[in-house]
């Protein structure tokens, strides 16, 4: 039988993204909307949670399977956890301290360029938001169990800071808050939040990581009074121009085929730097943390199977 978190979860995965907009605006009555492009919904915490309320796919769910635990969901119309695994988890979190409320923002159409987060950073700009402070923002946008993104932002103490409730630094390309961070000034991180295989059918959530995300971000709002402001650091603005430009221009030796290569297209697999042509050759990409691996092992899901690398499967094994 399902619980009430799941069945929770289940009701924002079957919404479209007009239907989600109008029930959180219902949801929240004090809500700041701007209609079509985002809902802000001003907390009493200084940091705010972000997540976007669009998916890529083409149809709404309408059938969600589930594994025998519970644990694992997904559809055949494209489950959506990317990003709806991050609204579930700012209404979560909307009452995980108890007297105190972080402020929300969920905006519309990330997918498509980021057009909500462009919105509500050009409407801070001009002072729609005067007197709103932040000490720093999380987004929950990024697959996996424990990822960190910061994009551009280049605040080593801010990285240290959430390193220290249990997350791991990775890299992407583009989510809300790379708008949003700049335009506020303030330090900001896009962290995992239990989806995988995002932009296909084929996409899954871990519901058990989702929560775990859910936990670990509730410690980091408890000790918000402890926070400093982590003000944002570009990170072209971190490195003089000639050191970049030395380093984009240096060449490094490929450890298994020996050729070299220009160091902004090498690999770090397992300690080793390889060059593109032997990642193509002898690495597989893990399904679940998207990191290439020299050997993987295949573990059935839903509809088939996937594969994973040695510290994933024991995730599995467990």
């Amino acid at each position: 039988f399902p619980t009430r978190r799941s069945s929770d979860l289940h009701k924002i995965l079957r919404l479209t993204q007009e239907r989600l907009f109008s029930t959180l605006c219902h949801v929240y009555p004090q809500a700041i909307v701007a209609e079509g492009k985002y809902i802000f919904v001003p907390g009493t915490m200084p940091v705010m949670l972000v997540a976007h309320l669009d998916t890529v796919h083409k149809e709404s769910v309408k059938h969600i399977c589930t594994s025998n635990s519970g644990n694992i969901i997904m559809s055949p119309q494209g489950i959506g956890g990317d990003d709806r695994c991050g609204v579930y988890a700012l209404m979560k979190l909307w009452k995980a301290v108890s007297g105190k409320h972080p402020s929300l923002l969920f905006t519309c159409n990330e997918e498509t360029g980021g057009h909500g987060a462009k919105a509500f950073a050009a409407d801070w700009k001009n002072g729609l938001y005067e007197g709103f402070t932040f000490k720093y923002l999380i987004e929950l946008d990024r697959r996996g169990k424990k990822d960190a993104v910061f994009y551009d932002c280049a605040n080593d103490q801010f990285e240290d800071y959430v390193q220290s409730f249990g997350f791991c630094t990775d890299f992407g390309t583009y989510t809300d808050i790379c708008d949003v961070a700049t335009a506020i000034g303030v330090a900001a991180v896009n962290l995992s939040c239990g989806y995988y295989n995002a932009h296909t059918l084929n996409e899954y959530i871990k519901v058990n990581e989702l929560q775990l995300t859910i936990n670990k971000v509730r410690k980091m709002l408890q000790d918000i009074d402890n926070a400093p402001v982590f003000e944002y650091v570009d990170w072209y603005d971190s490195y003089d121009s000639y050191s970049l430009y030395d380093y984009e221009d240096s060449v490094i030796k490929c450890e298994l085929c020996g050729e070299t290569h220009r160091a902004v297209s090498m690999y770090f697999v397992e300690g080793s730097l390889l060059c593109e042509d032997c990642v193509r050759y002898y690495c597989r990409r893990c399904a679940d943390c998207n990191k290439y691996t020299f050997s993987t092992h295949n573990v059935p899901v839903m509809g088939g199977s996937v594969e994973v690398c040695d510290d994933c499967y024991e995730e599995y094994e467990q």
